[in-house]
């Protein structure tokens, strides 16, 4: 982030949005790679869920928070309604 901040790529006044969107990537691939692993598979899911909301309210800060907060909800239901069907197995 510093890299870009100093070619003006990136403004230092929205760096931590990179940064979040950037947190709930490396969630989603620690997940992932969880998942692929059958003796600690059972964490996976606990790794996808931060980490689609990491990214999910980066992505809404950057984009505008007005445009995105009914997709956001939206979200959180559908992860709410995934936890519950994976608990019931």
């Amino acid at each position: 982030l510093l890299f870009f901040t100093t070619r003006g790529t990136i403004s230092w006044s929205i760096w931590w949005q990179y940064l979040l969107i950037g947190l709930g990537g490396i969630f989603l691939i620690d997940g992932f790679l969880h998942l692929l692993n059958p003796s600690i598979r059972y964490r996976g899911w606990g790794k996808f869920f931060p980490g689609i909301i990491l990214v999910l309210v980066g992505t809404a800060f950057l984009i505008g928070f007005s445009e995105w907060w009914p997709l956001i909800l939206v979200g959180i239901g559908v992860a709410i309604l995934l936890g519950m069907l994976f608990k019931r197995r």
